[in-house]
């Protein structure tokens, strides 16, 4: 019986969590397409060459490989009208491995310096006042 109604409440809680998922982001931008270049050499500190041969990427784009190093960039400008206000970027660069037990990890770069790390358990990144109209 508790056990019965602990799932019941894990399930009511399931669908309030959907429920308000809608009222999280309320105002948001989606970014792309991407440049994508796979650095085969992964030295690390080592930033792309300027050489790069860059492809586009869009979103739902999909890579694959074991311990890629890949380098994504994208020019975004966040809106003036959100000076003031809270802003963050939300990288869902989806999940890999089964069970979701391998991921992704990632270093944010924002106006050409390094920023935030970003992950598969981290994908917000909250931004600095300033960018509103950059």
């Amino acid at each position: 019986m508790l056990h019965d109604n602990m799932l019941l409440t894990a399930r009511k809680l399931e669908a309030r969590i959907r429920e308000l998922e809608r009222y999280r982001y309320t105002d948001h931008r989606q970014t792309g397409p991407f440049r994508f270049w796979v650095d085969q050499e992964a030295v690390v500190g080592a930033m792309p060459p300027e050489d790069a041969q860059w492809t586009e990427i869009g979103l739902g784009g999909r890579w694959r490989g074991w311990d890629l190093t890949a380098w994504l960039k994208a020019e975004v400008t966040v809106p003036a009208e959100w000076a003031g206000r809270r802003m963050l970027g939300l990288f869902d660069f989806g999940r890999t491995g089964y069970g979701h037990t391998s991921g992704f990890e990632s270093l944010l770069f924002l106006n050409g310096k390094p920023y935030q790390g970003v992950g598969g358990n981290h994908n917000e990144v909250l931004l600095p006042p300033e960018t509103a109209g950059q």
